[in-house]
């Protein structure tokens, strides 16, 4: 599916603002000359070098120097043409520790399947990657390797080995759940190459899916960015990195998305020897988002009744009847609660070795309540609840099954299985 999504990338830098110093507003949060103060030294430009080897079509009549626009894992992005087998692109990303490791998006280092294609111009198959970080202001360049990735949730670690601790900052990373609607942002980074440039605005929603990376949790907000934002720090008024900057629709008005730093693990990365990492998998996926209902609890209408029959392939009328009630929207005391977590899909295994949700027998149609201790409202509430349970550990699932309109809570541990990586 086509997405025309800009690259902006905001990952979470955070200095901490009590006893700095720095001028603040009257609500308590730092300036903006502040804040572009703390993170002068902490963000850098991202460049990656590609060596490739090129087949077929115009791109063979390119010149050096030739800009190319394409789509990387669903960004928009410019590569250029440095030589016959060179090309060039990147983002931005900041410092996040002394030893000079620094975080940015996944899709500023890696081409998914290590091949892009152009269509009639041909395309390019890599066979190298080479990484640098540049402190434009100081007109310097630093060899960088990659640490490791998440694919799955669009970030990534570099370092600089060897690079003197008085060359830069250090960012951390604030807490992403506290942000709220109509709260100051910054963003900082390298739009259109256009290195230390500084936006503000406002978090203009929380938990937004864009269908853009397998795991969505995206900090929307309205700080202006651009292609070479992706990896950028989003910050909030305390000058704490709260976000990855990753996406933006292109519109007159500015919306952008940023990974929250909640689904960022450092720890992990720095485990990963370049590689991605392995995400725990139920060998299932539950319904994403929930399709608007024309019903009441108490009341379906034949239409949500359609709309689930296509979606579980449960053709008893009682059942369908008796999950439509489950699953409608209901107000709780934190304000609504949705719960549509409905099981859509088993993938099998291979013969005599089951995947965990197969193997337990999981149904089409099951409604999941819980994974662990967590309660989950979507097949995106599934997945992130995952994010910390590492192939070969076990979790415990609580699921709803409405056989012959009769209801029955079911609870199975399941050992999980390292997820394929394959595109999303």
């Amino acid at each position: 599916m086509k997405r025309i999504i800009g690259i902006f990338a905001i990952f979470v830098l955070c200095f901490v603002s009590s006893g700095t110093g720095f001028a603040q507003t009257s609500s308590g949060n730092l300036d903006s000359k502040a804040i572009l103060e703390m993170y002068r030294d902490v963000v850098v430009d991202v460049e990656t070098t590609l060596t490739v080897e090129v087949s077929g079509g115009l791109i063979l009549m390119s010149s050096v120097g030739d800009k190319f626009l394409v789509e990387i894992s669903g960004h928009e992005t410019e590569i250029v043409r440095m030589a016959s087998n060179k090309l060039k692109f990147g983002g931005t990303g900041f410092f996040v520790d002394a030893d000079g490791s620094l975080l940015t998006n996944a899709h500023v280092v890696k081409i998914p399947g290590n091949e892009i294609n152009f269509g009639p111009f041909g395309s390019i198959r890599v066979v190298d990657y080479e990484y640098w970080v540049v402190q434009s202001e100081k007109q310097k360049k630093f060899r960088a390797e990659l640490v490791g990735m998440n694919t799955y949730a669009d970030n990534a670690l570099l370092k600089v080995e060897g690079l003197d601790p008085k060359e830069f900052k250090v960012a951390k990373l604030g807490d992403s759940d506290r942000l709220a609607q109509g709260d100051v942002v910054y963003c900082y980074g390298s739009p259109y190459h256009l290195s230390g440039s500084l936006s503000d605005g406002k978090v203009s929603g929380l938990h937004r899916q864009i269908g853009l990376d397998y795991l969505e949790d995206f900090i929307q907000h309205t700080a202006s960015t651009a292609p070479g934002n992706s990896g950028s720090p989003l910050i909030n008024g305390r000058g704490e990195v709260i976000g990855i900057h990753s996406a933006g629709i292109r519109t007159g008005a500015s919306i952008g998305f940023a990974i929250p730093a909640s689904l960022v693990d450092v720890a992990n990365l720095k485990t990963l020897k370049g590689g991605n990492t392995k995400l725990g998998w139920l060998g299932m996926e539950a319904l994403l988002e929930n399709f608007d209902r024309s019903g009441d609890a108490g009341n379906p209408s034949f239409e949500d009744v359609r709309q689930l029959n296509a979606a579980t392939d449960i053709d008893d009328l009682k059942s369908l009847m008796l999950l439509a009630n489950l699953t409608y929207p209901e107000m709780g005391v934190r304000g609504l609660k949705n719960r549509w977590a409905i099981v859509r899909d088993i993938k099998l295994g291979l013969e005599g070795n089951p995947l965990p949700a197969e193997k337990a027998e999981m149904h089409r149609g099951d409604l999941l309540m819980r994974v662990n201790d967590v309660e989950v409202q979507s097949g995106m509430d599934v997945r992130l609840a995952l994010l910390g349970v590492a192939p070969g550990m076990s979790v415990d699932l609580q699921y709803v099954r409405t056989d012959d309109g009769a209801k029955t809570m079911k609870t199975i541990t399941v050992v999980v299985v390292a997820k394929p990586e394959v595109e999303n």
